[in-house]
């Protein structure tokens, strides 16, 4: 009997920890993604200004997209807990 708790709580742990490095490594491609979205639009006028403006418009796409991942990925933790 306990041993069948204690394989659940490491099955438990295992996600957990999954679940954070997920959370860390995300945020870390967040970080980078905003960071060169902003180098972007404060250099507008130092490139061609439709390629600008399309590849403003992916990174904020991204952001989001990673933002929403970050989401669920909060809402897993919050469930497991």
């Amino acid at each position: 009997m306990n041993n069948e708790n204690d394989i659940k709580l490491k099955k438990l742990e295992i996600k957990i920890n999954l679940y954070r490095d997920l959370f860390k490594a995300i945020l870390f491609v967040l970080t980078a993604d905003v960071g060169g979205t902003l180098t972007i639009m404060l250099n507008f006028e130092k490139y061609n200004p439709n390629l600008t403006i399309a590849l403003i418009g992916l990174g904020m796409f991204i952001a989001f997209g990673l933002l929403y991942v970050l989401g669920i990925i909060l809402f897993e933790i919050k469930k497991l807990n």
